[in-house]
């Protein structure tokens, strides 16, 4: 896997957790934030950085290997 798509790949995790944590705690306790902040401060950036990661994992051809020079076959 390469650096940047491994980056990406813990940024959405971080990003996806942090964005459902906040959305429970406003849906379930008490709404601390805005609405407005919340969606742009928190899911918009997990939306953006799922739809990135999900290119670069498909901007790699299918049925090669990054770490080898030469495509797998079965």
């Amino acid at each position: 896997m390469s650096g940047e798509r491994e980056s990406w790949r813990k940024a959405c995790i971080i990003l996806v957790l942090v964005s459902i944590a906040v959305g429970l705690i406003q849906r379930s306790s008490y709404q601390f934030l805005d609405p407005t902040f919340e969606v742009s401060v928190f899911h918009l950036p997990t939306v953006i950085s799922l739809v990135i990661y999900y290119y670069l994992t498909r901007k790699q051809s299918p049925g090669t290997d990054p770490e080898q020079d030469e495509p797998i076959v079965d």
